[in-house]
């Protein structure tokens, strides 16, 4: 039958039927990582091309099941760049151990892939993760990490510009045209091996403080695999700093919905059951909403069909514990650092119309008798306004 035929072929080409992960179930992927873990095991699989399958992705389950998903480093760079220096500092920061030439005591080509995959593979570096800081240095030892199956999360070049007369090798040697030769020939290849995973990092100025923090930022990214990724942003910061402004801007620009706290509690208010009750007796004996009590009203929004299938970005409401622990959190968080003087500067400067409810600043105030109608909203007096800024610049903030 033709039509059955078409029918089958349709329900098993992605390219006529794409496949797509129900949205509730996004978040527990993503917590998870089990986009990462799929790939990881079908990337295992296909390298090593095992006849047995099954038994393969069992073996590496249960012996990787604690490692698979921690960092694996491998730093290239140029011989003007401190490498040990780097890792060190991304091992306190990663807690991933630093491995050197040293480490691996391989004394032939014949056992260098076995001794790779000896030193990075079993306990307890595979267990806390690696760094590896100046190895491989040419195209034959990058060939000996393909072989042992090794699959680094990340790949970073540390690049230096011409080298200035005060800027010295990090390793002894008197020919020093003849290593970066040697660095240069070597570098083409290695890239061409990690292409799909390696980023590039530039010290500056013999900065290496600052070589260190931008190379971290590298590490704290993982690698987008093609997953399914619905944006759920949380935009922290006191008042004045632009939360509510940048957050409709990101709704408009990506289709979020946008979700603020102080409308929440407003349309709790007005609810006749236990927990706009519970909202009310905290208002009447001026205390803060529980967290149990904020996480039942943050939640019943975002699981609500809009935030499911668009997702959200929320303002208005920073505490993490209650927000990690929503069924699906976020995995976006903005923090605006802003001083307590521009915000209280740029709130004192509105102004609202007192019978549409309508905002002004001081640059675009209206005339007539909508003029007389603007005034200064009772939450927006400077001796209240400026504790609250600051209870959140030096609190919220070291708890965030």
């Amino acid at each position: 039958n033709i039509n059955s035929l078409e029918y089958a072929t349709k329900m098993v080409d992605a390219t006529r039927r794409p496949l797509q992960v129900p949205i509730r179930y996004v978040p527990y992927l993503e917590k998870h990582q089990i986009y990462h873990l799929f790939h990881h095991l079908a990337t295992r699989l296909v390298l090593n091309k095992t006849s047995d399958p099954i038994s393969f992705l069992k073996q590496i389950l249960q012996n990787e099941g604690r490692s698979w998903n921690k960092f694996r480093i491998i730093l290239l760079g140029s011989p003007y760049v401190d490498k040990i220096c780097v890792a060190k500092y991304l091992s306190g920061k990663t807690g991933a151990t630093v491995i050197t030439r040293e480490d691996l005591h391989w004394k032939a080509r014949s056992s260098l892939k076995e001794a790779v995959s000896k030193v990075l593979c079993t306990r307890p570096v595979a267990d806390t993760g690696w760094i590896l800081a100046d190895f491989p240095c040419t195209a034959k030892e990058g060939l000996a990490i393909k072989e042992a199956v090794i699959l680094p999360t990340h790949v970073i070049h540390l690049e230096v510009d011409e080298p200035e007369d005060d800027l010295s090798l990090c390793i002894d040697t008197s020919d020093k045209k003849k290593l970066l030769a040697e660095y240069k020939d070597n570098i083409r290849y290695l890239k061409r091996m990690f292409q799909h995973v390696i980023k590039d990092c530039r010290l500056k100025n013999g900065n290496m403080e600052q070589l260190c923090a931008d190379c971290l930022k590298l590490v704290e990214v993982l690698k987008h695999n093609g997953e399914a990724m619905l944006p759920r942003v949380v935009i922290i910061g006191p008042r004045g700093s632009g939360k509510k402004t940048q957050a409709s801007l990101i709704a408009k620009r990506f289709g979020l919905v946008s979700i603020d706290w102080e409308f929440l509690l407003e349309q709790t208010l007005l609810r006749e059951d236990k927990l706009g009750d519970s909202v009310r007796n905290a208002q009447q004996n001026r205390v803060d909403i529980f967290p149990n009590i904020a996480k039942q009203i943050i939640e019943e929004r975002v699981l609500q069909w809009d935030c499911q299938r668009y997702g959200w970005v929320l303002t208005g409401y920073h505490d993490a514990k209650v927000l990690n622990a929503l069924s699906t959190p976020p995995n976006r968080v903005i923090l605006f650092e802003l001083d307590a003087l521009t915000c209280v500067s740029r709130i004192t400067s509105r102004r609202i119309n007192m019978y549409t409810g309508q905002r002004y600043d001081n640059n675009n105030l209206p005339k007539g008798k909508e003029l007389k109608q603007a005034r200064v909203h009772p939450r927006d007096k400077l001796n209240p306004l400026y504790n609250e800024v600051h209870v959140f610049l030096d609190s919220k903030k070291e708890n965030i």
